[in-house]
C-alpha cells in the first residue's frame, strides 16, 4: 500500500492563512470598538457641557415633542378664538348702532 512519511505530524507548524485572517479580524473589532467607546464619550462631554451652558431644552431624539412649541400653537389658537369672538361682538354692536 502506502508508505507513511517517518513524521510523526504530518501538519504543517507554520501560522495558515486561516490564522492570519481570523487574528486580522479580531485586532479590527478591537479598535473599532475602542473608537466607539471614545466617540460616546465624547458626545456625554458634550451633552454636558450643553446642558451647563443653559440651552434648558434637551433632545431626546428625531422623534422628540417640542413642547414650547404646543404651548405656542394652543396659545396662538386661543387667541385668535378670542379676537374673532370680539371682531364678531363689535360687527354686531355697528349693526345695531
Amino acid at each position: 500500500m502506502f508508505k507513511l512519511s517517518p513524521r510523526r505530524n504530518p501538519r504543517s507548524k507554520g501560522f495558515k492563512v486561516k490564522h492570519v485572517l481570523q487574528i486580522c479580524l479580531l485586532a479590527g473589532v478591537c479598535i473599532w470598538l475602542v473608537y466607539q467607546v471614545k466617540q460616546s464619550q465624547v458626545k456625554k462631554a458634550q451633552l454636558a457641557a450643553s446642558i451647563k451652558d443653559g440651552d434648558g431644552i434637551v433632545k431626546l431624539g428625531r422623534k422628540d415633542l417640542n413642547p414650547l412649541r404646543e404651548e405656542n400653537v394652543i396659545e396662538d389658537a386661543r387667541h385668535k378664538e378670542e379676537e374673532e369672538e370680539e371682531e364678531k361682538q363689535e360687527c354686531g354692536r355697528a349693526k345695531q348702532a
